[in-house]
């Protein structure tokens, strides 16, 4: 029986267990989104395609499984890059379908031609045209399982004279699915016993862990341990490595503190633990410095270093603890750490500061009230910049909690957008966003795709009318910050509007119980918070004196 293309993709990603994809339908999406909707998978029809791409990479963290989104020729896949680009980054395994022009109208200027292999290739680890409909399942397949094995975006490009073609009836049909390898990779005997000897004699180690440590959080804490080391980590890990950790010293970089700080510049060993992309400012040390990761590329990617094994976190830890010699000398350790629990005083303090002299409500007592009331098992997406940099120092972990931000790529407006991913992958848990007010402007339109898709989404807006990070930067650098401030505007009254429940907060004495209410809440709530802009905050970041 013969069978039209936008059925093999169907039958494929049925096969695969996706239940969902993202993106806008139109034009030559149209043969796949048709076939699709007769489906069991549900088409998320976004108000644009960066959201698709946003929501994809979070649906995927929070699931560690393939999702899909899907975008039309030209402006349409697109407008997927920026959400791609902070999915790739994250390791978010991905699949987009970027449909395209026909082929033999590539090269003429036809209406909507790019260029895809070059738009896509450097937000992907995988970006291949579909050269005709009986090449398309296996081109499926192979991007599938690269995004799976690799950890990113894999991008096929499906021109319309492909996407609109049948399988001949006598054509041999391809199932192809995703395979989730689990190898164990570890360094040979010899370099363990190496690296063990390494830290045997070392009396001062400091451990920098980053998103390699996903799957070795107990591992990472007991070499802490043994090896009486301060733990620091990357903006990435910290749901993996905070809970309830005695040797604990915060996250390093731009959100980071002093105590991290300290610890890689006076310890004689820095062993860094799956943290391939952190800055180079980590390794201001004298240490040895030395690097495990599972991808080789990223050994010595930042700094050179002294030495560098290949290997996951999990898998060459666990191999390692066996050589090594359990350490009493506790001194280093509990320098660092007591610098660390200073700086966490210090939070607490600006915490307890309500309102400022005008009686806007500080962001620090915000965000601490919202750690004291969420739940446990709270899932939190923040925008890059002051929700961001408040997530990381306030909210504390736990055991279940998760966090997603775009830290490694940089990009503003990805809160809302990510929470909806998350939110279309968990039924069980409360998913709140911590939106500024220019990252909810970005994607605002997807409100609209909140109440369509009636997703429950708790979405709070720090209102402080500016960009503030923006203007932190410039004021690290002794300038006055130009062209970073916003119109005042009540998103509460944007979201009433769209029919969204939302609330807007000016007075200390309406918060506790306007955020009692959104946690209540079963369906989607915007809180809008008039907060003060300049806080706590720029202060500390101020007085670290880094290069944000």
């Amino acid at each position: 029986m013969s069978k039209h293309a936008g059925d093999l993709i169907k039958d494929i990603l049925l096969a695969s267990k996706v239940d969902r994809i993202w993106g806008i339908t139109g034009d030559s999406a149209n043969f796949i989104t048709e076939a699709v909707c007769k489906s069991s998978i549900r088409f998320v029809h976004v108000r644009h395609e960066e959201t698709a791409g946003f929501a994809c990479g979070g649906e995927a963290l929070m699931k560690d499984e393939l999702s899909v989104c899907i975008g039309s020729c030209g402006p349409g896949a697109l407008h997927l890059i920026n959400g791609l680009y902070d999915a790739n980054r994250n390791g978010a395994p991905v699949l987009c379908l970027a449909t395209h022009i026909p082929k033999d109208e590539i090269g003429t200027q036809y209406v909507q031609e790019t260029d895809p292999m070059k738009l896509f290739a450097d937000c992907s680890v995988f970006c291949e045209y579909a050269q005709s409909v009986e090449q398309l399942p296996r081109i499926m397949g192979i991007a599938m399982q690269t995004a799976v094995a690799r950890k990113g975006v894999a991008v096929i490009i499906i021109p319309g004279d492909v996407s609109s073609k049948t399988l001949a009836s006598e054509a041999k049909e391809q199932k192809y699915v995703p395979h989730y390898c689990c190898p164990v990779i570890k360094p040979v005997e010899a370099e363990i016993k190496q690296l063990a000897d390494i830290l045997n004699a070392a009396t001062k180690i400091t451990i920098i862990g980053g998103q390699g440590c996903r799957y070795a959080r107990s591992e990472v804490k007991e070499l802490s341990r043994i090896l009486k080391a301060p733990l620091g980590w990357s903006y990435r890990s910290k749901e993996y490595l905070d809970h309830n950790n005695p040797l604990a010293i915060g996250c390093v970089g731009k959100l980071g503190n002093n105590s991290v700080d300290d610890a890689i510049e006076k310890c004689e060993v820095l062993l860094l633990l799956g943290v391939g992309n952190a800055g180079g400012h980590i390794y201001n040390t004298n240490a040895k410095i030395i690097q495990i990761d599972v991808n080789g590329s990223a050994i010595g990617r930042r700094h050179w270093i002294d030495y560098g094994y290949k290997g996951e976190v999990q898998d060459t830890i666990y191999e390692l603890l066996s050589y090594l010699k359990e350490k009493f000398d506790t001194t280093f350790a509990e320098e660092v750490c007591q610098c660390y629990k200073d700086k966490q005083k210090q939070y607490v303090a600006n915490s307890e500061k309500k309102t400022n002299e005008e009686g806007k409500i500080m962001p620090e007592y915000l965000i601490s009230l919202i750690d004291k009331k969420a739940p446990f098992n709270t899932c939190f997406c923040a925008d890059t910049g002051t929700p961001l940099i408040l997530m990381e120092r306030y909210i504390s972990s736990g055991d279940k909690r998760r966090f997603f931000h775009s830290a490694e790529y940089g990009s503003i407006g990805n809160a809302l957008p990510t929470a909806m991913g998350v939110r279309s992958a968990t039924v069980d848990r409360k998913v709140i966003a911590l939106c500024g007010d220019g990252g909810l402007s970005m994607l605002l339109g997807d409100l609209l795709t909140v109440v369509q898709e009636k997703f429950d989404v708790k979405m709070i807006v720090f209102n402080n009318a500016t960009y503030d990070l923006a203007a932190m930067n410039t004021m690290v650098r002794g300038k006055t910050p130009i062209n970073t401030a916003l119109t005042t505007t009540d998103f509460a009254k944007v979201a009433t509007s769209l029919g969204i429940r939302a609330r807007r907060v000016e007075q200390l004495e309406e918060l506790e119980q306007a955020l009692d209410e959104l946690l209540n809440s079963t369906e989607a709530y915007l809180l809008d918070v008039r907060v003060a802009a300049v806080s706590e905050l720029h202060q500390c970041l101020l007085n670290k004196n880094k290069n944000l």
